[in-house]
Protein backbone atom coordinates (compact mmCIF):
# COMPACT_ATOMS: atom_id res chain seq x y z
CA UNK A 1 0.00 0.00 0.00
CA UNK A 2 1.08 3.48 -0.37
CA UNK A 3 0.44 6.77 2.15
CA UNK A 4 -1.88 7.77 -0.01
CA UNK A 5 -3.90 4.54 0.43
CA UNK A 6 -4.90 5.27 3.83
CA UNK A 7 -8.53 6.87 3.36
CA UNK A 8 -9.49 3.93 1.35
CA UNK A 9 -8.05 1.50 4.28
CA UNK A 10 -9.76 3.27 7.29
CA UNK A 11 -12.62 2.54 5.23
CA UNK A 12 -12.47 -0.97 5.02
CA UNK A 13 -11.82 -1.31 8.81
CA UNK A 14 -14.93 0.50 9.28
CA UNK A 15 -16.93 -1.64 7.25
CA UNK A 16 -15.01 -4.64 9.33
CA UNK A 17 -16.07 -3.00 12.06
CA UNK A 18 -19.58 -2.60 11.11
CA UNK A 19 -19.82 -6.29 10.37
CA UNK A 20 -18.15 -8.14 12.94
CA UNK A 21 -17.72 -5.88 15.98
CA UNK A 22 -21.33 -4.11 16.09
CA UNK A 23 -19.72 -0.80 14.82
CA UNK A 24 -17.30 -0.34 17.30
CA UNK A 25 -14.89 2.91 16.41
CA UNK A 26 -11.70 1.31 15.45
CA UNK A 27 -8.86 3.61 17.43
CA UNK A 28 -6.03 5.46 15.71
CA UNK A 29 -3.23 3.27 17.24
CA UNK A 30 -5.01 -0.24 15.68
CA UNK A 31 -5.41 1.65 12.57
CA UNK A 32 -2.26 2.20 12.00
CA UNK A 33 -0.82 -1.63 13.34
CA UNK A 34 -3.43 -2.92 10.81
CA UNK A 35 -2.14 -0.54 7.95
CA UNK A 36 1.50 -1.42 9.25
CA UNK A 37 1.43 -5.13 9.10
CA UNK A 38 -0.76 -4.97 5.57
CA UNK A 39 1.54 -2.04 4.12
CA UNK A 40 3.36 -4.73 1.50
CA UNK A 41 -0.04 -5.46 -0.02
CA UNK A 42 -1.65 -3.32 -2.71
CA UNK A 43 -5.09 -2.17 -1.63
CA UNK A 44 -6.38 -3.65 -4.34
CA UNK A 45 -5.84 -6.92 -3.09
CA UNK A 46 -6.88 -5.91 0.27
CA UNK A 47 -10.40 -4.52 -1.09
CA UNK A 48 -11.17 -7.87 -2.41
CA UNK A 49 -9.81 -10.18 0.90
CA UNK A 50 -11.66 -7.66 3.02
CA UNK A 51 -14.94 -7.38 0.43
CA UNK A 52 -14.15 -11.80 0.50
CA UNK A 53 -14.51 -11.58 4.50
CA UNK A 54 -17.47 -10.03 4.63
CA UNK A 55 -19.16 -12.35 2.33
CA UNK A 56 -17.55 -15.30 4.42
CA UNK A 57 -17.18 -14.93 7.41
CA UNK A 58 -19.21 -15.76 10.45
CA UNK A 59 -17.22 -14.57 13.65
CA UNK A 60 -17.82 -11.64 15.53
CA UNK A 61 -15.40 -9.34 16.37
CA UNK A 62 -12.60 -7.42 14.00
CA UNK A 63 -11.10 -10.16 11.69
CA UNK A 64 -7.17 -10.04 13.05
CA UNK A 65 -4.23 -8.49 10.34
CA UNK A 66 -3.38 -12.38 10.15
CA UNK A 67 -6.59 -13.14 9.52
CA UNK A 68 -6.89 -10.69 6.03
CA UNK A 69 -3.50 -11.87 5.13
CA UNK A 70 -4.88 -15.77 5.06
CA UNK A 71 -8.06 -14.47 2.84
CA UNK A 72 -5.22 -12.38 0.73
CA UNK A 73 -3.10 -15.88 0.23
CA UNK A 74 -5.92 -18.62 0.34
CA UNK A 75 -8.92 -19.21 -1.37
CA UNK A 76 -10.96 -16.76 0.17
CA UNK A 77 -10.20 -14.52 -2.92
CA UNK A 78 -11.25 -17.20 -5.22
CA UNK A 79 -14.46 -17.90 -4.05
CA UNK A 80 -15.53 -14.24 -4.03
CA UNK A 81 -14.36 -14.54 -7.35
CA UNK A 82 -16.44 -17.81 -8.13
CA UNK A 83 -19.48 -15.86 -6.43
CA UNK A 84 -18.90 -12.74 -9.03
CA UNK A 85 -18.78 -15.21 -11.92
CA UNK A 86 -21.83 -17.21 -10.40
CA UNK A 87 -23.63 -13.51 -10.29
CA UNK A 88 -22.45 -12.77 -14.01
CA UNK A 89 -23.64 -16.15 -15.31
CA UNK A 90 -27.02 -15.91 -13.46
CA UNK A 91 -26.98 -12.21 -15.06
CA UNK A 92 -26.57 -13.37 -18.76
CA UNK A 93 -28.93 -16.38 -18.34
CA UNK A 94 -32.00 -13.79 -16.89
CA UNK A 95 -31.46 -11.20 -19.66
CA UNK A 96 -34.10 -11.21 -22.35
CA UNK A 97 -32.89 -12.90 -26.05
CA UNK A 98 -33.25 -10.97 -28.77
Amino acid sequence: MKSEDIKIFNELLIQLSEVFDDGKEVSESKAVIYFNVLANYPIGKIETAVNALLKTRVYPGLPKPAEIIQALCSGYEEMAARENRELLIKELQERPRS
